[in-house]
């Protein structure tokens, strides 16, 4: 989160007490997922640096030093204790949460995120990535409650970032009930017959990896043989496996035990929380003119968000001068009377419009009604100023 969106980075180093200069930074790649980011500047000397550790040998009530900027007050160091492990958080997307985190007391605020969390043998054994600050109603502050990615997540996905510039993640293509989040009721585990719980299937993608071998209702309970109690367990599992990898899967259909296997693929950018990746441009695009955020549409979210076409364009944001006008999740249909199917064939149209200097543009607009019916609407819409 500390360099998505930038336009520009800049990182100021202090290995030399006499060193002023900001330096330019290059992103190398990022993972919203595990909430880290690689970036690669050059110093033209030989930097310190300091080793990863094991995070895994990290113990509660164990002495950490957080090293940050907190309030853009540089090399500010706080010392406290490993509160607890494997603590789990919201992210910004609503298809994961940030897992497996380290949580402290040493104190975590604004500008310490990306600073290291380290062991008393001076090893980084965590990224501090967030703090709990409930209650706060402008700058969230430090209440004895942050968190930080463990180092071995960095191990596993550093690499990838400088080879790749993202992390390439297995994917089954299901949806997972709440039920299951953490721990199945008694009464689920009785009725599924899973004793010790599992990882409940609520529904299958079409065309997904696991389209012809899992079903609704299916709980799986283990995956190469590493047991499954709940949902994060199935997730961690398959997400650390690289896309194409054959897994074996158990899992209880019918009160019954089987065993099954197939071939992992490539999470898509969505649920990777990329801003653009493999899904012909779902994410947000660039457009020019009214200030509108458009997406192309795919199959997946057309089901997903109940549109009224699976191709073509959607209105992912508005401005708040156009929000009287227009709202998100409708589809653009035509711009001046001309079709549109892709975000590139919408701005191509409002560039016409703003060639030709005119001052409104006409949108036909979708939307799915209650009853299957497709809503059609006519929008005039003033074109700002191309910036």
């Amino acid at each position: 989160h500390v360099v998505r969106g930038a336009t520009k980075v800049t990182v100021q180093l202090h290995d030399n007490d006499d060193d002023a200069k900001d330096y330019p930074a290059k992103i190398v790649g990022i993972d919203p997922r595990s909430e880290l980011a690689v970036i690669k500047i050059d110093a033209g000397r030989k930097l310190p640096t300091l080793a990863l550790g094991d995070s895994s040998k990290a113990r509660i009530a164990s002495w950490v030093m957080a090293v940050g900027s907190p309030f853009q007050l540089q090399q500010t160091v706080t010392v406290g204790v490993i509160s607890a492990r494997n603590r789990t958080i919201s992210a910004e997307s609503q298809y994961f949460q940030l897992g497996d985190l380290i949580q402290t007391d040493a104190s975590i605020n604004p500008g310490n995120s990306g600073g290291p969390l380290i062991n008393l043998s001076g090893e980084v054994i965590g990224i501090n990535v967030a703090i709990a600050s409930p209650g706060a109603t402008t700058v969230p502050v430090n209440i004895g409650i942050g968190f930080a990615i463990p180092s071995n997540v960095a191990k596993t996905v550093v690499p990838q970032l400088i080879q790749k510039g993202k992390v390439a993640r297995g994917w089954l293509g299901v949806q997972l009930s709440r039920e299951s989040a953490k721990s199945m009721s008694d009464n689920l585990r009785q009725h599924f017959g899973v004793p010790e719980g599992g990882a409940l299937v609520t529904m299958v993608y079409e065309d997904a990896p696991a389209a012809k071998v899992l079903q609704g209702n299916d709980v799986v309970v283990a995956v190469n043989g590493q047991k499954v109690t709940n949902n994060a367990e199935l997730q961690a599992a398959i997400q650390n496996t690289p896309p194409g990898t054959k897994v074996t899967m158990e899992i209880v259909r019918d009160r019954k035990h089987q065993q099954l296997t197939l071939e992992l693929g490539e999470m898509p950018a969505r649920y990777a929380g990329l801003d653009s990746g493999d899904e012909g441009g779902a994410a947000p695009q660039p457009t020019v003119g009214p200030p509108i955020q458009v997406r192309n549409i795919t199959p997946q979210m057309a089901r997903e968000q109940n549109l009224p076409r699976n191709q073509g364009v959607v209105i992912e944001s508005v401005g708040e001068e156009l929000r009287d006008r227009l709202e998100p999740g409708s589809v653009i249909a035509q711009v001046d009377g001309a079709k549109v199917m892709t975000v590139e064939q919408y701005n191509a149209a409002i560039r016409r419009a703003l060639d030709a200097k005119r001052k409104f543009v006409v949108l036909t607009i979708e939307q799915a009604g209650d009853d299957g019916q497709v809503l059609r609407d006519v929008v005039e819409v003033p074109l700002a100023k191309e910036q």
